[in-house]
């Protein structure tokens, strides 16, 4: 964990014991967010909006690009399967006395009308049969060998797409468009779309399968085709029920589609493969028996996935597999901790399990600074801090919904300092038990504040705030110079606070006070009215009874 410059300014207002929780909170807090290691890939975020909602920026950023894209091709056309058709653009060159050059737009009706010979019908052809077509009749009328046709412009046509996308419509594509491409200037897939069970119509009748997480993960473009004009494209929506499950030491864990013929490898490969740590002699494939009431466990050596090699351990998947690759136990992984404030080199060190000790890392860092505060030094167990459920629980009551067991609960447990390790620095190096140098653990935190040369006194006095150190002074001296006690001070309960979190009653006097402690007057216990006229408007009720029972009975006796 680094720490940042303000943490000395947050450690100088410290001294209460709620800004004291609250810096070891923001210790806790940075420590979690800088350990954690950043993904190595990029993955689209599962939307946290209502269904039907989407990343409205990163939509119009890739319907942008697919807009931009329009007849842009990826690479040159094959004449033997690039089919002719309206609003394609050929440019024909006749080389003779006086050469020729001119451009022939392909008519909604898939003819070509050319200079001097009329209509050549180009219907349904291929560029390379549409060529000898034209050719030859050119050639009828032209006596030149030097005869050229080129595609100068590709066609523009409509094509629908419908189902689980942004904006169901019907959008301009060129023939060497692909369908995803298409799909942006749609407005993209929706976040609950299937990226693999999408389908072509033709208009020939024939239908064509996608599968788009099998082409951005393995690149093969038969899973994205060419569009054709007047195709219908459609995309439903995910059934999660049938997926495969992947988790454990992969690098994208989840939920993925099934199709029938999945199997193992190819599922490892859309979760982006898995770490050097793994356990790929033993990945875990559970599934249902053939009656569907209990569950099965194959293990499966994949080390010829790494090899990316055919092997019977490609095993077929079934609907509802789960997969689970595990982490090698003994793995090494480096440990650190980190040190901030008065040392001479602040940052984050790395540490051998059970065997360094807190002097070791404050000696790497440089030792102290001239101007540390050993005494105020705090070290920060992450391993330790834990989620406290009856606290979250009580938090959202009202004060008056607890009982006095919980009030007292919450008293005790809502100061608790998680994850702090009490520690006097002051006797680290001193000490040959080693019992205030302690081994440290993996993301400790260490931190060590600057001097300071006041006390501060807070609470129930008229000028709470920071007097200057001096050494004679008692507390009720420094209460003095902070303006006196206050309105409803409770002058019994006046302690004080030493930075380590140690608390003695002030008037006790079994302490010396130090720079940085902290005097702390509180307030009187709040005088419930209401309870109180409750209790009298009852003792009064109950003596007018009383009262009414001796009448009675006098007024009986003297009849």
């Amino acid at each position: 964990m680094y720490f940042c410059p303000k943490f000395n300014s947050i450690l100088e207002k410290g001294n209460s014991l709620y800004c004291k929780s609250t810096y070891i909170i923001l210790l806790v807090i940075l420590s979690s967010s800088i350990f954690s290691q950043p993904s190595n890939f990029i993955k689209l975020p599962k939307p946290i909006y209502a269904p039907g909602g989407y990343d409205t920026v990163g939509q119009k950023v890739s319907t942008q690009i697919a807009t931009e894209n329009l007849g842009i091709i990826e690479k040159e056309i094959d004449p033997q399967t690039y089919i002719v058709g309206p609003n394609d653009v050929l440019c024909i060159s006749i080389l003779q006395s006086v050469p020729l050059l001119f451009d022939a737009i392909v008519s909604p009706d898939g003819r070509v009308l050319i200079q001097g010979i009329g209509a050549v019908s180009v219907r349904g052809q291929t560029f390379a049969d549409a060529e000898k077509t034209i050719l030859s009749a050119i050639q009828r009328v032209y006596k030149s060998e030097a005869i050229a046709v080129t595609l100068k412009k590709l066609k523009l046509f409509k094509v629908s797409v419908i189902g689980a996308v942004r904006k169901p419509t019907i959008v301009s594509a060129s023939s060497m468009d692909r369908v995803s491409e298409v799909i942006e200037r749609a407005g993209g897939l929706m976040f609950n779309a299937s990226t693999r069970k999408i389908v072509i119509q033709r208009e020939n009748g024939s239908q064509l399968k996608v599968d788009l997480l099998k082409y951005f993960t393995l690149g093969d473009d038969l899973d994205n085709p060419y569009v054709h004009g007047g195709d219908k494209i459609f995309i439903p929506f995910l059934n999660e029920i049938e997926s495969i499950l992947i988790q454990g030491d992969v690098r994208q864990q989840g939920l993925y589609e099934y199709l029938d013929k999945d199997s193992l490898f190819l599922m490892l490969k859309f979760a982006q493969g898995t770490s050097p740590q793994s356990m790929i002699d033993s990945v875990e494939v559970v599934r249902f028996d053939e009656r569907g009431e209990k569950t099965i466990s194959l293990f499966i050596n994949a080390n010829d996935f790494l090899l990316n090699k055919p092997s019977n351990s490609n095993i077929p998947l079934k609907i509802g597999d789960k997969i689970y690759v595990r982490m090698k136990s003994d793995v090494l992984t480096t440990r650190e901790v980190a040190i901030d404030g008065g040392v001479k080199h602040p940052g984050r060190y790395a540490i051998n399990n059970e065997t360094d000790r807190l002097s070791d890392v404050i000696l790497r860092a440089g030792g102290y600074t001239e101007d540390a505060s050993p005494e105020a030094g705090l070290l920060i167990r992450r391993k330790d801090i834990y989620f406290d459920r009856e606290i979250e629980r009580l938090s959202k009551l009202e004060p008056m919904q607890l009982t006095e067991r919980e009030a007292r609960y919450y008293r005790t447990k809502v100061n608790e300092n998680l994850g702090l390790v009490s520690i006097d620095f002051t006797k680290i190096f001193q000490d040959k038990s080693n019992q205030n140098n302690p081994i440290l653990y993996h993301l400790d935190s260490i931190f060590i504040p600057k001097a300071r040369r006041y006390i501060n006194v807070i609470g129930r006095v008229n000028q709470p705030g920071r007097i200057v150190y001096e050494l004679k002074l008692q507390y009720t001296d420094y209460i003095r110079k902070a303006g006196g006690l206050g309105y409803n001070a409770d002058e019994d309960e006046i302690f004080v606070q030493k930075p380590n979190g140690e608390q003695h009653k002030a008037k006790d006097l079994n302490y010396q006070l130090e720079p940085g402690d902290l005097i702390l007057v509180p307030d009187k216990p709040d005088v419930k009215t209401f309870d109180i006229f409750m209790k009298a408007l009852t003792i009064t009720s109950q003596l007018a009874t009383i009262v009414g029972v001796v009448l009675s009975v006098v007024i009986a006796s003297s009849k």
